[in-house]
């Protein structure tokens, strides 16, 4: 228990520290934790060790974060990029999938190696893209707004993919099973997305009588478990549930200023997530030139791909827009390594393409943050009030 505790210390420490420093010279600090947790796993990978422990805090961390976000993306606001959103996820999917696909098929490699690595390109994280928003300011800004929306269709479809996929390779695939699929995923996001936002709105005000300390707050996070484990349950990310769950209660954030009151707690769990994923991060695999030439490709059509796929969707709004919306679905974070991660306990994918996806995921996560800060440059962050 004691190194268990000790551990906990220093990370939580040494990601504060860092980002400290890098928000002094201006360079978001999700950056800063990233880095912690690279050199954690290259130098003192005992830290992190029982890994079981630190898991479950990273994924704590990110469900609070997504809940953080969903209290600034009310569904009035949601809606009014909802086709828009649709359309920049669609793009966003095939233009990766094809070339990451197409990639490895005229290099050679198994069909299921290849359509594992398009799926990892297809991902993206809302957490490090909305991390960083919300550092810089901009969450509420509609081309962020666009954003987050393809990004939770994005991840959605990708893992009605990845469950075709992983479902054939397991021998559990059928049709029927992936109907069924398709049906609980449309009616858990409609149902508590619509349903949801409409009870809170004619009964959110009234949580206030409760007897139990802040009983909001108290209400909000139990619910955001709860669509966590329902998320997970059905065949989703937890992240997907956890964001629903602050889009319902978004209608009474301003009422009982949840967002403000669940600071501390982000401020405690999330920095443990981008360490954690920065710990993941295995350079020595790029010694072979081969590797690191399929690495290099990789990086740069997951790059372009969905800077020009998503971008499309809204070049009627131009360049800009174009260029917001395109760099804000760059990074694959926890996604990209989930889907490596089940590649290769289903024995798909080797372990040099397991690493590729790995550090293709990461790399895209380190530069996500400086090219949405170049990309909104031309905007006034938007501070919520109570933070202010």
């Amino acid at each position: 228990m004691e190194q268990i505790l000790l551990s906990i210390f220093l990370i939580f420490v040494g990601a504060k520290v860092a980002g400290e420093i890098f928000e002094r010279i201006g360079i978001p600090v999700i950056v800063g934790e990233l880095l912690v947790g690279m050199a954690i796993g290259s130098y003192i990978p005992n830290l992190l060790r029982p890994h079981e422990v630190f898991e479950v805090i990273a994924e704590l961390g990110v469900v609070i974060l997504l809940f953080t976000v969903g209290l600034e993306s009310p569904i009035d606001e949601l809606l009014k990029v909802g086709r828009t959103a649709a359309l920049v996820a669609i793009l966003g999917i095939i233009f990766p999938f094809v070339l990451g696909f197409g990639l490895l098929f005229i290099l050679g490699f198994s069909s299921i190696q290849a359509i594992f690595l398009g799926v990892a390109m297809v991902a993206t994280s809302v957490g490090i893209t909305a991390r960083v928003l919300s550092d810089l300011g901009y969450l509420q800004r509609k081309e962020s707004q666009i954003i987050l929306g393809a990004a939770v269709v994005d991840d959605i479809i990708g893992l009605l993919i990845l469950a075709i996929v992983s479902g054939s390779q397991s021998g559990n695939f059928s049709l029927l099973n992936m109907g069924i699929l398709i049906v609980e995923v449309l009616a858990f996001v409609t149902a508590f997305i619509y349903f949801g936002s409409r009870l809170t709105k004619r009964h959110g005000t009234k949580l206030d009588r409760l007897k139990i300390n802040e009983a909001p707050l108290v209400v909000a996070i139990a619910a955001t478990f709860g669509l966590a484990a329902l998320a997970s349950f059905i065949g989703m990310a937890a992240i997907v549930g956890a964001f629903l769950a602050g889009v319902i209660f978004a209608e009474v954030n301003e009422t009982y200023s949840l967002r403000k009151q669940v600071i501390p707690i982000y401020e405690l769990f999330v920095p443990f997530f981008f360490v954690v994923i920065g710990s993941q991060i295995n350079l020595s695999v790029l010694a072979d030139p081969k590797i690191l030439a399929l690495t290099a490709a990789v990086i740069f059509l997951a790059v372009i791909s969905k800077i020009v796929g998503c971008g499309l969707a809204v070049i009627n709004q131009g360049k800009r827009t174009w260029f917001k919306v395109g760099v804000g679905m760059v990074p694959r974070g926890e996604v990209g390594v989930i889907i490596g991660l089940l590649g290769l306990s289903l024995g798909a994918i080797t372990d040099e393409l397991y690493s590729v996806i790995i550090i293709m995921s990461m790399v895209t996560t380190f530069i996500a943050p400086f090219l949405i800060k170049i990309a909104f440059k031309d905007m006034t962050p938007m501070i919520p009030e109570d933070t202010a």
